[in-house]
């Protein structure tokens, strides 16, 4: 190979790489689903098994990270200081839909069994008559966290 076909086949191969790397950092378009039980919880480190739990945070690093539980979301943030209103996008999984809800529409309601026991499940705010919001969801699961042994 001559020596302009190298540097050619060197240029166009960092412009790939290039193309590969600024593409990568970008946030996702919409939710990712993650790889069930394969896919370890940000907070707690259980696999996510469970669909009708899941939830996720978008950070604009193109980062996603999985929770089993939306009180693992929701507790964790508490521990990072309000990370939500940092992210790219969060959404919560449909407690009884195959369907992911942003945070601008979810609510919660009692779930008597979670994966890690916060005891709620993601819904649609407004067709949920009673359901909490984002912020009352806040503090039960800083509750939850609080009255852990």
């Amino acid at each position: 190979m001559s020596r302009p076909s190298v540097l050619v086949a060197a240029v166009v191969l960092a412009a790939v790489v290039g193309v590969l790397v600024w593409g990568s950092a970008r946030p996702p378009d919409g939710p990712v689903e993650p790889r069930w039980d394969h896919t370890r919880c940000a907070r707690c480190g259980m696999l996510l098994s469970e669909p009708r739990f899941a939830a996720q945070v978008q950070r604009e690093d193109g980062t996603v990270l999985h929770y089993d539980d939306p009180g693992c979301l929701l507790a964790h943030d508490e521990a990072v200081r309000g990370a939500l209103a940092d992210a790219h996008a969060v959404y919560f999984h449909h407690a009884s839909e195959p369907r992911w809800l942003a945070l601008d529409e979810v609510g919660f309601v009692p779930a008597e069994t979670t994966p890690m026991d916060f005891g709620m499940a993601a819904v649609e705010i407004d067709a949920q008559p009673g359901a909490w919001t984002v912020a009352e969801a806040l503090a039960r699961a800083r509750a939850h966290v609080e009255a852990a042994p």
